[in-house]
């Protein structure tokens, strides 16, 4: 049975946010910007876990340096206008939707305008991306890539619509690393990389970057795996005669990903700017990852992230994001 299907996947609603009080609200994200005490506050200027609480502002104040800071202060959340109560309805929607959400839904959802929305998804895909787990993979690991954008865009009147005038978009290639997980043989953990082009030089170094060398290294027939070899077991499945090879080689968890990807791409969002892409298609990579967790365990996880992250460089303001290198390493191309 899907996961989705059983009451464990569902332990959290925005019922039962509704039932909180404000500061059971405020005790729960307490609890996940400052796990170490237990949701105590710590001063972020000194590190003293000594303050006390300004009722009237709900803020605190440091007993060493007097620093006066909120709960959201210094955060991915940064002089957000958003309640505590609101940030995590954001948060537990966005938990909820297994193949992404819109901004434009959670507009509707929430009753936000549609630039508060976009920003604060856009936040936090930023804390995934920034908390990644890049330790090396071992065991079983799949590698594949697919390519995104290189789509013709066509005059609208069919007399100006020669070959030599068609402006295709920027197409670039999203590779993936998906880890099994033994125990139940879905994703341990996932990892993406956006390169120009799915060629062996590019392979080689995110592969060679996040596996350790002599583990088992899933791919297709894709002559750019070929080189592989030397350093992994690599062992192929030849998509023009099946989906799974002999042996039973098969890179059914990277498929699964690019699949979910797509229906984020078409489904959800409908455009992918470059500069974008690599949070995207990590945010895929953390829903894989996470399939199956129970919502409020992806919830927490999500704005613990955020609320433990510092505050966006690019994400500041409520519309476009400044030019900056926390959007990802291909914004320069767009």
């Amino acid at each position: 049975m899907n996961f989705l299907l059983t009451s464990a996947a569902k332990t959290f609603s925005l019922t039962a946010i509704a039932e909180m009080s404000d500061e059971q609200v405020e005790e729960l994200l307490k609890s996940l910007r400052w796990p170490e005490t237990e949701g105590r506050p710590v001063c972020p200027e000194c590190g003293c876990d000594a303050v006390y609480v300004l009722k009237t502002r709900s803020q605190y104040r440091c007993k060493r340096c007097g620093h006066t800071f909120s709960l959201t202060s210094g955060t991915l959340f940064h002089s957000s206008k958003l309640s505590l109560r609101t940030i995590l309805q954001i948060g537990l929607l966005w938990a909820n939707a297994a193949k992404g959400k819109s901004a434009l839904e959670i507009r509707r959802d929430i009753g936000l305008n549609h630039k508060s929305s976009f920003v604060i998804l856009h936040k936090l895909r930023e804390a995934l991306f920034k908390n990644r787990d890049v330790t090396p993979m071992t065991g079983s690991v799949e590698a594949d890539g697919m390519h995104v954008g290189g789509a013709i865009r066509h005059a609208n009147l069919a007399v100006d619509r020669p070959e030599q005038n068609t402006k295709p978009t920027p197409r670039l290639c999203v590779i993936a690393l998906c880890q099994r997980n033994p125990a139940h043989g879905g994703a341990l953990r996932t990892l993406v990389r956006v390169v120009e082009t799915e060629r062996a030089a590019a392979i080689i170094d995110f592969v060679g970057e996040h596996v350790v060398q002599g583990a088992t290294v899933y791919a297709d027939e894709h002559a750019g795996y070929d080189r592989l070899a030397a350093w992994f077991d690599l062992r192929r499945v030849n998509h023009k005669r099946g989906y799974r090879g002999d042996g039973g080689e098969n890179i059914n968890l990277c498929e699964n990903l690019f699949s979910r990807f797509r229906r984020l791409q078409f489904g959800q969002i409908h455009k992918v700017e470059p500069r974008y892409l690599e949070v995207y298609a990590n945010e895929i990579a953390y829903r894989i990852d996470t399939c199956r967790w129970d919502n409020k365990r992806i919830t927490s996880d999500i704005l613990g992230k955020a609320l433990r992250t510092g505050r966006s460089e690019s994400w500041r303001g409520y519309w476009r994001a400044k030019a900056g290198p926390d959007v990802g390493p291909l914004q320069a191309a767009a």
